[in-house]
């Protein structure tokens, strides 16, 4: 029987964030880690 695999999925709920994050393009926002979520992440 071929095992299957569940999706890994990360809900991040943030209020008022708008474009303030650098994967945004926000040159004083210090997001590295949510910044490399996106780079690595699908869309």
């Amino acid at each position: 029987m071929a095992q299957t695999t569940q999706p890994n999925i990360l809900l991040i709920i943030g209020e008022d964030t708008g474009i303030h994050l650098g994967c945004y393009g926000d040159p004083d926002a210090r997001t590295p880690h949510l910044d490399q979520l996106a780079a690595e992440g699908l869309r």
